[in-house]
């Protein structure tokens, strides 16, 4: 743990637990189930390749692999997680175009809202979690998370509003000691933005 944001503010991980242990596994789940009940005999029925069943076919596959890379990658923070899960969401928004393709090739007006919603859903959901991860993308260092809240709460004590930085002194009259002096907070402790001064950060507005 090298990066400044790291060590002087640990942001909330709130939602990136949730995205973990609930959003990912049935992410997991559903595209193993729709790989084994349509892709398989949707392509084994097929007396000739069909293009768009077979970018479908490409695309659920894909997907599954980046949302099992990410889960896996989690444990660990690595980097490959991190992308795992930017490659993740910009295919979903081109299964989803896709669709949406299809329902308007083939005159589905009756599943057009639905295609519609679907795609316009994929964008937002997609613009929050890659603008959340690129906020917290300095802590995918390869060092497991709970490890680097062990640190930082053993360094920094919850509700502190300054850091104990040790500082080296030397009486007259003794050897030299360790002394702590408080030196103000330069990270949010919410969002890991840096503090300009102020009682709300500039960023979040989270009161300091």
């Amino acid at each position: 743990m090298t990066d400044s944001t790291v060590l002087n503010g640990m942001p909330s991980m709130k939602f990136h637990n949730f995205f973990r242990w609930f959003c990912l596994p049935i992410t997991i789940l559903l595209f193993a189930y729709q790989a084994y009940t349509y892709i398989t005999p949707g392509l084994s029925l097929s007396t000739e390749f069909d293009y768009i069943i077979g970018a479908e076919a490409a695309l659920i596959c894909l997907r599954l692999l980046l949302a099992l890379l990410a889960f896996v990658g989690f444990f660990w923070m690595t980097k490959y997680s991190l992308v795992s899960v930017y490659l993740f969401w910009a295919l979903n928004i081109i299964y989803s175009a896709l669709e949406l393709y299809v329902v308007l090739r083939y005159g589905l007006s009756d599943q057009l809202y639905v295609a519609a919603g679907q795609i316009a859903g994929a964008v937002l959901w997609g613009i929050i979690v890659i603008v959340y991860y690129n906020k917290r993308k300095a802590l995918f260092d390869g060092v497991p998370l709970k490890q680097k809240q062990a640190q930082y709460q053993s360094a920094h004590p919850a509700g502190a509003p300054y850091y104990a930085v040790p500082t080296e002194t030397a009486p007259q009259d003794g050897p030299t000691a360790t002394v702590y002096s408080a030196e103000p907070r330069r990270f949010c402790m919410h969002c890991g933005a840096q503090l300009t001064g102020g009682k709300f950060c500039i960023n979040c507005g989270t009161k300091i």
